[in-house]
Parts: C-alpha cells; structure tokens; sequence
C-alpha cells in the first residue's frame, strides 16, 4: 500500500481536486492522509468521515517538516508518496512509484507548470525552483545530485523515510516555511548511503499563483533559502565560499556576458541573493552566540 501524504492550509477546492487526482491515479491500494495545518474554511469538515482519507490537525504555523513527519507516523503502507494541495498527480503516479520503488529506496519525479502565468521579461526557466516547478537540469547528467527534486512530487520506502526523517527546526526568515527540507532529505538520503533515482516520466502538476513570478516574491524566495541552507549545511564549514561567490560572481557575469554567452544571466543573479541569505544567517547566528 502507498500512503499518500498531502499538507494544506485553507486551500479546500484545491486540496479537494489533489485528492480526486490521487484517487484517479491507477496502481496499488493506497490511503490519504491530509495534514491540516489550522484551515479555518471548512476543510477538515469537508474531509471527514471519507474511508479512504485520515485528517490530522495542526495549529496554524505548525512547521513543514514538523507537518510531514506526522504524516510519516501515520503512515500504513510500505511507501509514502509526497504531493502538495495546489498539485494535481498523473494518472500513472501512483504505478510508476510503485515500479520505481522496487529497485531503489527513494524517487522524485517533475514537477509541471498547470494552467498559464504571465512570466516577466526577465524570466528563464533556470528560475523554475523558485515558484516550485523543476528546472531543465532534471532531465540532465545533473539530476539528483545538482538539481534536486521536491516535496510535491517524490516519494520513499517507509523504512528508510523513517529513519531519516524531514529535519525539524530549520531556521527562515522571510518566506518562514521556505526551508527547502525536502532537499535536505534527499541530500541525506544519497549522503546516507541509500539508493535514490529521478524518473521523469514521474508528473505532477502544481498551480501556480502569478505573484510567485513577481520580482519580489523571487528575492524574498531566494533570501530565504539561503538563510535556510546555513542552519542545513552547518554553514560555518563552508562560509568562505559562499563570500568569495558574493563577492566576485558580478563581475564575472559581466565577462560571460561581454565574451557573448548565450541566454538571460538572471538565474545566476538570484543565485547571488541566495547565497547572500547565507552570509546573513551566519552573522546573526554568530552574533546570537556572542549574546549568549
């Protein structure tokens, strides 16, 4: 059995439609387990009473990790499948983990645009992890190990998820539930010693809110995934770099882009704002170590 674990937070026509694309999605037997983070618009009353479906309620700002884990707990099935309550699943979802997780511990699959957006001018499709679509690098050498899969669309054996675990306790700041636990995991995952794989004929479909494609919600998105990324990667080791990155990458953009590189550069910009987020974490971090 696989048990399919989905969050939500006062999004009820859209975790409604996720549970219907679930229940669509041929392959074994499966069961939902959907974590109500303190919805206030009827959503675990809608969910209630369905044979199929288990709602566990959290308070409202309960963290990811913290959420997901409780789904972990919950779980039946040999396997625990992740999606998210604004993603609708292929109708082969479920059958492709399934197959996929016979010979390895772990799988992430794509994570699809659904409907249409207007992107900016200044928009490349490297940019995808920000809104939380998958980025072309999925498809390459790279995938898994330099571009990662996420929480919307990647499932685990449930022994190995169990001993894992999401980390709870990562720091954010701005964009607060913006800590990227699902890369964490799956970093330690591979780290670990564990077999993981991208398939990319795995799909979901993620509806995406225009404003996640504004110039401002793109800072603030990379700002915080860095600052996040400190309290993972135990920043201090490797602060250095992050600095020689800041503080040299412009200059070199400008010479990529004077010898005539192809393409918008935009993507390494942000890449910039993300590692200044890092910088940030470490200095406050150090400077509430002082304090105490």
């Amino acid at each position: 059995m696989i048990s399919v674990i989905i969050l939500t937070c006062n999004r009820k026509k859209d975790i409604l439609e996720a549970i219907e694309s679930v229940r669509g999605s041929r392959g074994p037997e499966r069961e939902i387990i959907v974590i109500d983070n303190g919805s206030t618009d009827g959503t675990t009353e809608e969910l209630s009473g369905q044979s199929d479906l288990r709602v566990i309620r959290f308070e409202k700002g309960t963290g990811l990790a913290r959420s997901r884990n409780a789904g972990i707990d919950a779980a039946g099935g040999e396997i625990a499948a992740f999606t998210d309550d604004d993603c609708v699943v292929a109708d082969d979802w479920l059958e492709r983990i399934a197959n996929d997780l016979e010979s390895s511990d772990a799988v992430g699959g794509v994570v699809k645009l659904r409907g249409k957006v207007n992107k900016p001018w200044w928009w490349n499709n490297e940019l995808n992890w920000m809104p939380g679509l998958s980025v072309p690098g999925i498809y390459g050498p790279g995938a898994g190990v330099l571009y990662l899969p996420q929480s919307a669309n990647m499932a685990y054996r449930i022994g190995v998820l169990k001993k894992l675990r999401f980390r709870e306790g990562v720091g954010g700041i701005w964009l607060k539930n913006m800590t990227r636990e699902d890369s964490d995991l799956w970093t330690r995952t591979c780290k670990g010693g564990y077999s993981a794989m991208i398939d990319t004929n795995l799909i979901v479909f993620h509806k995406v809110h225009q404003r996640r494609f504004t110039l401002r919600f793109c800072i603030r998105r990379a700002f915080s995934d860095g600052f996040a990324a400190y309290y993972r990667e135990k920043g201090d080791t490797i602060w250095r770099v992050k600095l020689k990155l800041v503080l040299l990458e412009p200059f070199r953009i400008i010479v990529r882009k004077l010898k005539g590189s192809d393409g918008s550069r935009v993507h390494e910009l942000f890449w910039i704002i993300r590692e200044s987020g890092f910088l940030y974490a470490r200095v406050i971090g150090k400077s509430r170590n002082k304090s105490n």
